[in-house]
């Protein structure tokens, strides 16, 4: 996300139900971010989305990236 306002609700695809472990958060305090978002990971919904079976509803900080991996 690299507009300044974050974006809440904001629903991707995914390929594999599960749960998805955050990698990096960019917005992290250790970066010197606000932690806005994920703590760990989420788990994928039965929504299909952008053409995938399942999906993931985030929140995803501004000015900052996710790198999400599945378990």
């Amino acid at each position: 996300n690299f507009t300044p306002a974050p974006r809440e609700y904001y629903r991707i695809g995914v390929p594999v139900h599960g749960f998805y472990r955050v990698l990096l958060n960019s917005d992290s305090r250790s970066f010197g971010g606000s932690d806005m978002g994920l703590k760990g990971g989420i788990h994928s919904e039965a929504v299909e989305w952008h053409g995938r079976s399942f999906s993931l509803n985030l929140t995803i900080p501004p000015l900052a990236m996710l790198v999400l991996k599945p378990k």
